[in-house]
């Protein structure tokens, strides 16, 4: 599996469906047969391995056995292709928090060209809490009021950023907070995922 289709997959999943879950129970590991009830990644993490379903809508057209077979990578030790159309991975650990540190590296590299590269001038610095659910962004405005559309509308990145992570994490996904600070660090505006439909 290669790091950019990952990187890809994360966020069409994130857009779409902004949660995961994990299974914390001791019971025998689950049959790559049972299908994902909802149209969100599946997280489950054994004792020496680490098993993710992808809904059936997230899974290209065409894919087959032998394709899945062709595309396992060091680490992921199985890919099977679900009744429903769902692909459920099993990778070992190690694996999974290599696939973490990559998305890791992926969300900083983002958020540090939202500050170079000029689309949200008045963004000058952005810090993230080491899950991604909180990040706190120095801007140059005094207020809330001040804020510009380019900063408002940039929450939505920080929320599928954090969704994104969480996701692959097998942790919760629903409360990704964004701070706004002025220069000075005074917290000016406050925007929680949760709040995104309302």
């Amino acid at each position: 599996m290669r790091r950019s289709l990952v990187i890809t997959l994360c966020m069409v999943l994130c857009l779409s469906t902004g949660c995961a879950k994990k299974k914390d129970d001791n019971s025998d590991t689950p049959s790559p047969s049972a299908s994902s009830e909802t149209r969100s990644v599946q997280v489950d993490e054994n004792l020496l391995t680490v098993e993710i379903t992808v809904p059936k809508e997230f899974v290209e057209e065409g894919t087959t056995k032998e394709t899945l077979d062709a595309s396992l990578a060091d680490g992921i030790q199985s890919a099977v292709l679900n009744e429903d159309g769902s692909v459920t991975y099993v990778m070992t650990k190690a694996r999974h928090r290599e696939m973490m540190g990559e998305m890791a590296e992926e969300i900083d590299r983002q958020t540090e060209e939202m500050i170079t590269s000029g689309q949200f001038p008045q963004l000058k610095e952005i810090k993230a809490e080491d899950d991604y659910r909180k990040f706190t962004v120095t801007t140059t405005a005094k207020s809330k009021e001040e804020l510009d559309i380019y900063s408002s509308f940039s929450v939505i990145s920080f929320y599928l950023f954090g969704g994104m992570y969480n996701s692959f994490n097998g942790t919760e996904t629903d409360e990704i907070i964004v701070e706004f600070t002025d220069p000075s660090g005074n917290v000016i505006s406050t925007g929680n995922s949760k709040d995104l439909g309302n």
